[in-house]
């Protein structure tokens, strides 16, 4: 891969990911792991993306909390390494659902804690009935996920 090629999508996982909440340099970081045989370190990643070392620590940071990256030692290397974890898909999903439930808890503490007005009622009723159907479909994404992962 030639490296217009490279910087085209490493800057359109940037903007991607950008859309989903993240910052334009995870999604950048992210894009470039993809694209990367081997682990990397920040510092490489800091000159390779042309941005601050601190701003790739702090993202990388995040991406390894949500599963995304993992660390790499190198023997005789004091430096970290990432890499994308292995199944990232899965714990994005796992991510997406953990937020999903904590918008459901919220939701079922709040009718139990107050009496809310009929049309508050109504509206989280439905925010209830939608983050129920949210949980269930993303659930079963990774059960189906698993099984066709299991048969690779």
């Amino acid at each position: 891969m030639n490296e217009a090629d490279r910087q085209w999508f490493v800057d359109r996982m940037g903007r991607s990911t950008e859309q989903d909440g993240f910052t334009r340099i995870a999604g950048r970081l992210f894009g470039y792991l993809l694209l990367s045989e081997n682990p990397c370190s920040i510092q490489d990643l800091a000159k390779a993306l042309d941005v601050s070392k601190a701003s790739v620590s702090t993202d990388a940071r995040r991406w390894l909390e949500h599963g995304i990256l993992e660390r790499v030692n190198k023997t005789d290397d004091r430096r970290d390494y990432y890499q994308i974890a292995p199944d990232f898909f899965r714990k994005l999903v796992q991510y997406r659902i953990a937020r999903w439930e904590n918008a459901n808890g919220a939701i079922e503490e709040a009718l139990q804690r107050f009496e809310p007005s009929p049309v508050v009622a109504a509206r989280l009723a439905y925010m209830d009935s939608v983050n129920k159907f949210a949980l269930e479909h993303l659930q079963s994404y990774l059960t189906e996920w698993d099984a066709r992962n299991t048969k690779r």
